[in-house]
């Protein structure tokens, strides 16, 4: 039979040590871990609260101010576009004799109907307009109307003037249900 070793006890001793100390530093990052994951946690909750809160009281505000926002200013007709765009090159100084504004059919995409109003401007020759300020009516027509927006835009210069042009401009309305 064999004699027990002397040293094998004191190994033992220390394998079992080392492993318990291993074992007490998991556990206390664990523990570390786990209570900082709970402090976070409980800071999340606050913040969707206050996010929710904030959305409760916020959103209506919000929506008003959008209403306010596109609404149409006073004298201005909404209803029909073809109007509301003669006004406004005219006002702009462009002569009624300068532009024809004309309805395209109009397109049934999905849920939405596009229709499109093309404006046709001839300056001609001997009177010719600033490009800046053909481009700031189309500004104009986009900030003052909720629906018209450019879809697209041919010019034609003459230097640095504008001798042609010709603009579509689309509104896009819901299709109403029947």
């Amino acid at each position: 039979m064999s004699k027990p070793q002397n040293g094998s006890g004191a190994a033992t001793l220390r394998l079992l040590l080392i492993a318990g100390i291993v074992a007490l530093a998991a556990g206390a990052t664990a523990y570390y871990f786990h209570r900082d994951m709970g402090v976070a946690l409980e800071e999340l909750r606050t913040a969707k609260d206050q996010d929710q809160e904030m959305m409760e009281t916020l959103a209506p505000e919000y929506v008003r101010l959008l209403a306010a926002v596109n609404r149409p200013k006073s004298g201005e007709s909404q209803d029909d576009p073809v109007t509301f765009l003669g006004t406004q090159f005219e006002s702009q100084g462009f002569p009624r004799t300068a532009f024809n504004i004309t309805r395209q059919n109009p397109r049934e995409i999905g849920s939405w109907r596009e229709e499109t109003y093309v404006v046709k401007l001839e300056v001609g020759r001997e009177a010719t307009s600033d490009r800046k300020q053909f481009l700031q009516t189309l500004t104009g027509i986009e900030n003052n109307h909720a629906e018209l927006r450019t879809r697209s835009l041919r010019l034609t210069l003459d230097q640095n003037d504008l001798s042609a042009a010709s603009v579509d401009f689309s509104a896009y309305r819901r299709k109403s249900s029947p």
